[in-house]
């Protein structure tokens, strides 16, 4: 399925009401819109401006406008370029506009102005004009100097359009390009303590011990006040205590590991220690050793502890970071669920557009086909009607001169029945043409057969009777020629006379003569033929609207008698 917009079908017409706009000539604004699905086509045009104009837009129909303008500052005309997409406009419908309109651009070249308009007030008049204004710096142009030399207007060129196209972010392409840094393992903070030498220790304090015993110390324990450890506390800083505890009991730790930590030195105390004689020996070496110098133990516990709290310490470093992998995987999920999520979402909506699209399409191709028969059947219909008004019109004719004619054979025959025949005798005249009879009172005729008993009804229509005697009626009296006349009483000389030709050619001499006005041409065996300027002699009335005379051929027959003027 093609979703561009066709510019090709009706190119001839669009290319003709954008150059008609282009010149200023006839129209000054035209108006597009689509017809059968994405054909473009011109859908009105006129001269009135803007004004005009902005009444041609439909809120449920996609449209491109082309106006010509006048700017007010520079005098000089300007192009402005409307696409128009109604807020009644269907939603997929509105997805194809800015491609369309992209297309439209490239079409419609040479304009100074584009106006994406969505509502009335994209379209009023004031709002371009302002738009005019504030483009192309035309408003700083009102002081020219109009008495300078008119420059010749170079030719438009034409526009690049400004549009650029959106483009969808590829989520996956992004990802990828960021770095991700690799998660590095924490270092632990265990840093092993050096054991002390405990035997060393032992000799060094056994050693030390028995110089001391050798010598009598003399007492010099004096009392002292006891103080208040617990106001000396508070009114110390609680910050300093910590660290100095901490530093001085490491400190014992590593220099007097055989020997008991008893007195911490605390800031600001006034505590001093009591000077004791020195003890006599209490009892064995191994009851001091074991009983004394047991701080190995204390200092295997602080080891302990400090190894305790450095693994609890990595296996909670461990623990998160296992929780931030963890996180990081589920926020990886997340964004591929959302990723596929928006995909699928844009595939079901391409799909139902497509699918609204192609309704729409067949939609407005039945309604195309329907409108085209129904189109073919008024033409038709109305076709068979014209052709039964004028099978009944000439059925009327037909009557009405068949009416007409009977009358006027009805009236010969009376005026016949009231005239006496002349009892002198019997004429004879000799068919010139053929003649068939087209009603039950007349008779047919063949040429250059004798009709005797001729009666003489009128000057156009006589009576008489086949030279057998099968036939008898009416025939027109210009289809025969007399030729002799007989004496009806047998007692009487019977002689043949024949009518001097002298004597024919003064009676037709004497017979009115006319000058055709028209051309004529017969319709009939007994009608003749002429054209305008023709002069038509022997003339014989024998009727208001049929005459009958002899063209300037010599053919004897009737005519119509407003085709002609009688002369003299």
């Amino acid at each position: 399925m093609n979703s561009g917009i066709n510019l090709t079908t009706n190119a001839k017409e669009l290319k003709s009401s954008y150059q008609s706009v282009l010149e200023g000539k006839e129209v000054n604004w035209v108006v597009y819109g689509y017809e059968r699905g994405n054909e473009l086509k011109v859908v009105s045009k006129g001269d009135g401006g803007l004004e005009e104009l902005k009444d041609e837009f439909d809120e449920g129909k996609i449209q491109y406008a082309f106006a010509r303008v006048i700017d007010p500052n520079s005098e000089l005309p300007k192009l402005v370029l409307i696409g128009w997409c109604g807020e009644g406009v269907p939603n997929f419908k509105k997805g194809f506009f800015n491609s369309h309109f992209n297309e439209v651009t490239k079409f419609l070249k040479g304009y100074h102005l584009q106006i994406n308009a969505r509502s009335e007030e994209d379209v009023d008049p004031d709002y371009i004009m302002k738009r005019i204004n504030e483009s192309g710096g035309s408003k700083y142009m009102a002081n020219i100097n109009k008495n300078a030399p008119v420059k010749k207007d170079e030719p438009i060129l034409p526009v690049r359009s400004v549009y650029q196209p959106e483009k969808i972010p590829d989520i996956a392409a992004l990802q990828k390009s960021v770095r991700q840094e690799p998660i590095l393992p924490v270092r632990s903070t265990y840093q092993p303590e050096k054991i002390p030498d405990i035997v060393s220790l032992q000799k060094t304090a056994s050693k030390e011990k028995e110089e001391e015993e050798e010598e009598i110390v003399r007492s010099s324990y004096q009392p002292e006040k006891i103080p208040d450890i617990a106001a000396l506390q508070k009114t110390a800083p609680k910050d300093d205590i910590k660290p100095v505890v901490r530093n001085l009991f490491v400190q014992h730790i590593y220099n007097h590991g055989a020997q008991n930590f008893v007195v911490l030195n605390l800031k600001s105390s006034v505590y001093k220690p009591v000077q004791l004689p020195k003890p006599k020996r209490l009892g064995t070496r191994a009851t001091w050793i074991t009983e004394e110098n047991n701080p190995p133990t204390s200092g295997i516990d602080v080891r302990r502890e400090r190894e305790e709290r450095e693994k609890k310490e990595h296996e909670r470093e461990e623990r998160e970071r296992k929780e931030r992998e963890r996180k990081e995987r589920e926020k990886k999920e997340r964004e591929r669920a959302e990723r596929e999520r928006i995909e699928q979402e844009d595939d079901e909506r391409r799909e139902q557009e497509r699918l609204e699209q192609e309704e729409y399409e067949r939609e407005e191709s039945e309604r195309a086909e329907r409108e085209e028969h129904e189109r073919a059947q008024r033409l038709r219909q109305q076709k068979e009607a014209d052709n039964q008004e004028e099978e009944e019109l000439e059925r009327q004719r037909k009557e009405e001169e068949e009416a007409y004619r009977r009358q006027e054979e009805e009236s010969l025959l009376q005026e016949a029945q009231s005239n006496e025949p002349e009892p002198a005798g019997t004429y004879f005249a000799r068919a010139l043409y053929e003649y068939d009879a087209a009603e039950d009172n007349e008779m047919s005729l063949v040429e250059g057969e004798i009709i005797k008993d001729i009666v003489q009804l009128d000057e156009g229509w006589w009576q008489g009777t086949s030279e057998d005697g099968t036939r008898s009626g009416l025939f027109p009296a210009n289809f025969v020629e007399l030729i002799e006349a007989e004496i009806q009483n047998p007692e009487e000389e019977t002689e043949l006379e024949l009518e001097p030709e002298p004597q024919e050619t003064h009676e037709q001499s004497a017979l009115p003569s006319a000058k055709a006005v028209y051309d004529y041409e017969a319709g009939e065996s007994n009608e003749i033929s002429f054209v305008e300027g023709d002069i038509i002699t022997n003339i014989d009335f024998v009727s208001d609207d049929w005459w009958q005379g002899t063209a300037q051929d010599g053919s004897v027959g009737l005519f119509p008698a407003n085709y002609v003027e009688l002369l003299g």
